[in-house]
């Protein structure tokens, strides 16, 4: 988390004193939440898509590890390892498996649930970690984009990750793929600079003209 806070240059001071932000509610859609100190009092609700469970967990890890880069407090560290915004609540829905393998049908339900509680909880951002590769029900991507772009409307940013299938051109995922999603692919700056297996090899990208103009 602190590589993160680093490469993206978040402010020591908007987790201090009078520079502390007001806290907003992020719904994440992952392999879930497990227990960890860093994020107690953090969740809000909880609901799995994968098998049914009414109580948090994740039996993969993956979850709970975006959560703590988006609102970890760092009590283990002393407050050094924390968050990207500590006061921030969470709204976590399990799509994935232990495996980290999830069906659209699961990502379908998880979307509509998010725009049933928007207002419950307050979710003003949607953070979804997960990529797609290429699926044989090509309806089943256009529905899944046409709900993510609904709760772009619903004044909620949705955040998707690019995908791992880089780096040629026009190899993001196709849930990042729209335009109305804030599309984030991965970069690992000066700390793994001499890694040839960096993530940059690998992470999805656009097309080069794509552009809006």
């Amino acid at each position: 988390m602190q590589r993160v806070r680093e490469q993206v240059q978040v402010p020591e001071q908007l987790h201090s004193g009078a520079g502390r932000v007001k806290s907003v509610t992020v719904a994440v859609l992952d392999t879930g939440i497990a227990y960890h100190p860093d994020l107690v009092g953090r969740l809000l609700a909880f609901s799995d898509f994968v098998e049914g469970r009414n109580f948090p967990y994740d039996d993969n890890g993956h979850g709970t590890h975006v959560c703590g880069i988006v609102c970890g407090s760092g009590e283990l560290s002393g407050g050094r390892f924390r968050g990207m915004a500590p006061e921030t609540k969470l709204v976590v829905g399990k799509v994935l498996d232990r495996q980290g393998e999830g069906s659209c049908d699961s990502m379908q339900e998880a979307l509509e649930w998010v725009l049933r509680v928007k207002n419950r909880y307050g979710i003003r951002v949607l953070n979804i970690s997960v990529g797609i590769g290429d699926l044989k029900e090509r309806y089943k991507e256009q529905m899944l984009r046409k709900s993510l772009e609904l709760l772009w409307d619903h004044n909620i940013l949705v955040v998707c990750a690019a995908g791992n299938t880089g780096p040629e051109d026009g190899s993001i995922s196709e849930m990042a793929s729209s335009r109305k999603v804030l599309t984030v692919g991965c970069h690992d700056g000066r700390y793994c600079k001499n890694d040839p297996g960096r993530c940059e090899t690998y992470s999805g990208r656009g097309r080069r003209y794509d552009v809006t103009r």
